[in-house]
């Protein structure tokens, strides 16, 4: 996966820096550049699965398409460890769009996107929440992803 969103430190303030570079190298690429894209996010709290899930989701989609993922790329895809502190900051996105054909016979670019969870109580509130306002704007689909029920008090935090 490749950081298209940072987190950087402005003085005593921290921003949000997006790496043009990458995601135009992602999106322009020749099988992409002339195709329909759908968005895939996901988001939700801190350490809860998310990239652990989006993973499942990429390995879904690559046999779904008949791809055959080279061993040596796992450990490049979306990282998560079994840990109370968090390994993902800003938003990750597959390096490489997977392209679907549609019942129609039209090809899509599905892009998997990964963001840092919600109310970790180490990155300032506006930051998380720009993420997933961010990540919500430009996606086709996105998942929120919960351990229980959603209640209103997760949207209330995200003022």
């Amino acid at each position: 996966a490749i950081q298209i969103v940072s987190v950087t430190n402005a003085g005593n303030n921290m921003e949000l820096e997006l790496n043009e570079e990458a995601l135009e190298k992602i999106l322009m690429d020749e099988n992409v550049r002339d195709k329909p894209v759908a968005v895939i996010s996901i988001n939700g709290k801190y350490r809860e699965g998310k990239s652990f899930l989006l993973n499942l989701l990429l390995h879904h989609l690559e046999k779904k398409i008949g791809s055959n993922s080279d061993e040596k790329e796992v450990g490049a895809r979306f990282l998560w460890k079994k840990s109370s502190k968090g390994v993902t900051t800003g938003i990750y996105m597959w390096r490489k769009p997977i392209i679907v054909k549609q019942a129609n016979g039209e090809e899509v670019a599905v892009i998997l996107l990964d963001t840092q969870g919600l109310f970790d109580n180490v990155m300032p509130e506006k930051i998380s929440n720009a993420i997933f306002v961010i990540s919500t704007i430009i996606s086709s689909h996105q998942i929120i992803n919960v351990k229980d029920t959603i209640s209103s008090t997760i949207f209330e935090q995200l003022k």
